[in-house]
């Protein structure tokens, strides 16, 4: 059995129609449709729409509070697309080091802010949540700035979600968390939002300069960095 084509690790047990080879199921997951032109008879892409509508249907159901929350705090379709994004990556965050409570996740959302003002003061920096979101923020294509859409936009979205959270939670409880893991714990991530091995690499300290897509130095709008 031949190495599949996309990953030249795996054995390839699925046969693709766009490669004209057999593949892995993990590369057929995570390029259908991507780097992938799937024709639409594809019986794995049939199969994957029909898991797809499954799990947001769950999803919608177990979360309807945190999508009614988050629905009433932003109107535009980009406000929420980011918020949404922001949320998946620290229920990912969750997955890997363990459940966060809601007090860690309003400093890291508070420290985020910090860190994406047009000045740039250091501060949060030790902090793993605070971390991966900058890292995620700054380096995945998933969180690309369009002309639409500004670290300014991103700045007044995190101040609705932080206004949110401190109304609503302690830094003892852990009921946003919960409420995380009921919409996004039916999700693949993969398929659903897009991620890929280079979020759990960064998660896990495993992404150098040369990963990170021609990300230069990390820096503030306005280039500015002050000394703490």
């Amino acid at each position: 059995m031949s190495k599949c084509p996309k990953c030249q690790k795996r054995k390839g047990r699925r046969h693709c129609p766009a490669l004209i080879a057999e593949i892995c199921s993990r590369c057929c997951g995570e390029h259908r449709l991507r780097s992938i032109s799937c024709p639409p008879d594809c019986t794995y892409l049939e199969g994957e729409s029909y898991q797809s509508d499954r799990r947001h249907e769950k999803s919608r159901t177990r979360g309807k509070k945190f999508l009614d929350d988050l629905g009433g705090l932003l109107s535009g379709e980009n406000d929420f697309n980011f918020a949404l994004m922001l949320h998946a990556d620290i229920h990912l965050f969750a997955t890997e080091a363990g459940p966060v409570d809601d007090g860690a996740i309003l400093r890291a959302l508070e420290n985020l802010k910090g860190m994406l003002s047009p000045v740039y003061v250091p501060g949060g920096e030790s902090d793993p949540l605070t971390a991966y979101l900058r890292d995620r923020v700054e380096n995945s294509r998933r969180y690309a700035i369009s002309p639409l859409f500004g670290q300014r936009d991103r700045r007044r979205v995190l101040d609705e979600l932080i206004r949110h959270l401190r109304n609503a939670t302690t830094d003892d409880s852990s009921s946003y968390h919960d409420e995380l893991t009921r919409f996004f714990g039916p999700m693949d991530l993969a398929q659903d939002f897009g991620f890929w091995e280079e979020d759990l690499a960064a998660l896990r300290g495993d992404v150098g300069p040369d990963d990170r897509h021609g990300a230069g130095p990390r820096r503030s709008a306005s280039g500015l960095i002050l000394p703490g």
